[in-house]
């Protein structure tokens, strides 16, 4: 990894959200963008979009609001743009994580889909899901909008202060700090960055669709006015016991950097939602996830894999490990499962090193 990646990652944790436009309305047709690369390496907005249009006898979609939808499939991280910045027209391709995406929108395990997915959601959007999540149940109207408020600018001021005191080379906080959507700074790169406060229309733009998203993801019941049992776990995994800080970056971006997790909650590559009581898994019970996630593999393999070789992401096995740890209440080792996997199914499944991260990749011999 090098300390480029690893300021973009701290920057990222720093800034966890995604912005605004119609398209937030409908959660599914974000994901559905994905669906576009199952035959295709890369495509043009307009291409995309085709794909997206509702079904006959529907109200077209415009121009605009299909780009918005594809804007935010961008902020999710399920594609990326491959075109220069100079291109007049935007041409994309999909991620590591859009794939694995793909590998699991049509996949007969239901729960393991909805709980990926809302893990997917939260990672990109969690500095305004989770005030969310803890004001809705309890606020209505105005009251929703002051809490949402309140509880952005204490956040920032709180990262803000960390920041300027772990980065104490000028130039170091600079790299990381033009990085974070909301610190700004004067033109001429000699004034000290400052927090730009969210504007009072903030809530309104983005907490109907958020609430929704909830709501799909099932994180919330918003008839009962209360998060559910998986709305409150994911509560207590990415918040705790203090004070939201941030889901942080993995441990080795901390590492590159040179430094200390202020907060020690849940990271990129593990939000902790593995329930507190949890047991120690037995040899029967290991064997019979091995047999799962293999299965899971093989399933999602087709969709999963890369245009352009023969070779899927390990995000996908990891995350339905992460996903059964916490279903089953168990502290399994998602890399001790896939040790098992690679040496007891040499034959079926083959292992990649990863070319750039940490996260590899894998071959499924399909008969």
């Amino acid at each position: 990894m090098t300390r480029d990646d690893a300021e973009r990652s701290l920057a990222r944790a720093l800034s966890r959200h995604v912005g605004y436009t119609t398209g937030a309305f409908h959660l599914d047709r974000i994901f559905a963008v994905v669906e576009y690369f199952r035959t295709e390496t890369s495509g043009y907005s307009a291409e995309i979009g085709e794909r997206l249009e509702p079904e006959d006898g529907a109200k077209a979609l415009s121009p605009s609001y299909l780009q918005g939808v594809i804007d935010f499939a961008a902020a999710f991280g399920l594609i990326e743009r491959v075109s220069n910045r100079e291109a007049k027209l935007s041409r994309y391709a999909a991620t590591e994580l859009g794939r694995s995406v793909l590998g699991i929108l049509d996949d007969e395990d239901a729960s393991f889909r909805a709980h990926y997915l809302a893990t997917v959601v939260m990672l990109a959007d969690a500095d305004y899901l989770v005030p969310l999540m803890l004001y809705a149940p309890l606020d209505v109207g105005s009251d929703l909008q002051a809490d949402f408020m309140s509880f952005t600018v204490e956040l920032r001021q709180r990262r803000h202060a960390w920041l300027t005191a772990a980065l104490t080379q000028p130039i170091l906080l600079e790299r990381v700090a033009s990085r974070i959507s909301w610190l700004k700074q004067k033109r001429g790169g000699i004034a000290p960055f400052t927090i730009e406060e969210p504007k009072e229309s903030t809530v309104r733009h983005h907490s109907k669709p958020r609430l929704g998203w909830l709501e799909a993801l099932g994180l919330l019941d918003r008839k009962a006015g209360k998060l559910t049992a998986f709305g409150e776990d994911m509560m207590r995994a990415v918040v705790g016991k203090s004070s939201y800080f941030w889901i942080g970056p993995d441990p080795d971006v901390m590492a590159v950097l040179g430094l200390s997790d202020p907060a020690g909650q849940a990271t990129d590559m593990d939000l902790g939602l593995v329930p507190p009581g949890s047991g120690t898994p037995s040899r029967s019970e290991i064997s019979s996830l091995v047999i799962d996630t293999v299965a899971l593999m093989i399933r999602a393999y087709p969709s999963a894999k890369l245009i352009h070789a023969d070779q899927a992401s390990l995000r996908l096995p990891i995350a339905f490990i992460q996903y059964r740890a916490y279903r089953d209440k168990r502290h399994y080792d998602w890399t001790e499962i896939l040790s098992e996997i690679f040496e007891s199914e040499r034959s079926r499944i083959i292992r990649y090193s990863a070319h750039k991260g940490q996260i590899g990749f894998y071959k499924a011999i399909l008969s």
